[in-house]
C-alpha cells in the first residue's frame, strides 16, 4: 500500500500536500483519523442553540437585507430567530433566498451583540421532508492542505475508498481478536472514518488504543519472561541475619519479619526477581531493604 495516485481525485499537487503532512503511503492515509466528529444526526431548536457548538436545524427565511460588505438573512423556527451572515459571494447568494423559503442549516453558532452564525452550510429543505443526518469527521489540516481545498469530506472519501480497494493484512489474529473484543483492522477504521453514531465512537476508540499498545505489551511480556529463566540465586543470609537482629536497637514487627521472608524467597530463585517495596513514613523500609542487601553481601 503506498501509491497515493491510485486514488480518485489525488493527483501530484495533492500528493504533495499529503506527504508534506507525513502522509506517504495508502497505510498513512487511513491512519490519519479524525480528532473529532460532528453530530449532524439530530436537529436542535434555535431557542437551544449554545454558543460554539455545532448544530443543524431547519427554518424559514423572514426578511434579508444587504448592508455594505455584508447579506444578513434572518431565519426563525418555532422556537425563535436567529441572523445569519454572509460577507462573501453574496452577489451569488442573494438571488438564492427568498422570504418564507424553508431551508436546512448548519453551523457553529457565535454571539455578536446577539446569537448568529457565519457563513453557515444551507439547503433548500421543505416541511416534513425525511432527513437523514451523518456523524462529521473532522481530521487535522494543514494550512496548505486547507488552503487547497484538501478538506474534510474529500479525506474521509478517499480513505473510505483506501480501505475498499485495498484491504489491509490484519496482524492481529481472528481468535485473538474475539478475546480481546476487537474488531477485525479494516472493519475498525471504516467504522472510526464514518461511524453510524456517536454512541459507538468511545468503544472505537478503546479498541484503536488496545492495538497501538499490545505489541508494546506482547514484547514487554516476552523480556519480563525471558529474563525470568536466567540469572543468580541469592540464599537467605544466615549469619548476617542473626548479626544484624542482635544489633539493631528494636525488634522486628511481624509485618517487617514477613516482607523480609517474602523478599528472600524471590531473592534465592534462579530467575531474575523484582519487586516494589512501599509503606508509610516509619514503616521500616529500610531495615527490610537491609536484610534484602545482607543476603546478597554474605552470598558474595
Amino acid at each position: 500500500m503506498s501509491d497515493l495516485s491510485r486514488l480518485e481525485g489525488i493527483g501530484p499537487k495533492r500528493i504533495k500536500l499529503l506527504n508534506e503532512a507525513g502522509i506517504n503511503t495508502l497505510r498513512d492515509l487511513v491512519y490519519h483519523l479524525p480528532r473529532r466528529y460532528i453530530d449532524r444526526t439530530k436537529f436542535t431548536p434555535i431557542s437551544e442553540l449554545q454558543v460554539g457548538k455545532d448544530a443543524i436545524f431547519p427554518a424559514k427565511v423572514i426578511s434579508l437585507s444587504i448592508i455594505q460588505t455584508r447579506m444578513i438573512l434572518e431565519v426563525e423556527d418555532e422556537t425563535g430567530t436567529l441572523e445569519l451572515l454572509f460577507f462573501r459571494g453574496i452577489e451569488y447568494l442573494r438571488n438564492r433566498f427568498f422570504e418564507g423559503q424553508s431551508l436546512l442549516i448548519a453551523g457553529i453558532p457565535t454571539f455578536f451583540r446577539e446569537m448568529q452564525i457565519v457563513h453557515p452550510e444551507w439547503e433548500k429543505f421543505e416541511p416534513g421532508q425525511p432527513y437523514i443526518g451523518s456523524i462529521l469527521p473532522r481530521y487535522p489540516l494543514t494550512v496548505n492542505m486547507a488552503a487547497a481545498r484538501m478538506e474534510h469530506k474529500l479525506l474521509q472519501k478517499v480513505c473510505l475508498q483506501a480501505l475498499q480497494e485495498f484491504s489491509l493484512s490484519d496482524g492481529i489474529l481472528e481468535k485473538d481478536r474475539d478475546s480481546l473484543k476487537l474488531k477485525s483492522e479494516n472493519d475498525l477504521l471504516k467504522l472510526l472514518h464514518d461511524p453510524k453514531t456517536m454512541e459507538e465512537i468511545p468503544d472505537l476508540r478503546r479498541q484503536l488504543k488496545i492495538r497501538e499498545l499490545l505489541p508494546l505489551s506482547i514484547r514487554l511480556e516476552a523480556s519480563k519472561r525471558a529474563r525470568a529463566k536466567v540469572g543468580r540465586g541469592w540464599p537467605t543470609s544466615k549469619s548476617l541475619y542473626h548479626s544484624l537482629i542482635e544489633t539493631l536497637p528494636f525488634k522486628l514487627t511481624a509485618g517487617q519479619k514477613d516482607v523480609i521472608a517474602e523478599l528472600s524467597k524471590g531473592q534465592a530463585g534462579m530467575g531474575q526477581y523484582a519487586c516494589l517495596l512501599q509503606g508509610d513514613v516509619g514503616s521500616g523500609k529500610t531495615v527490610v531493604a537491609l536484610f534484602a542487601a545482607a543476603n546478597v553481601l554474605e552470598a558474595g
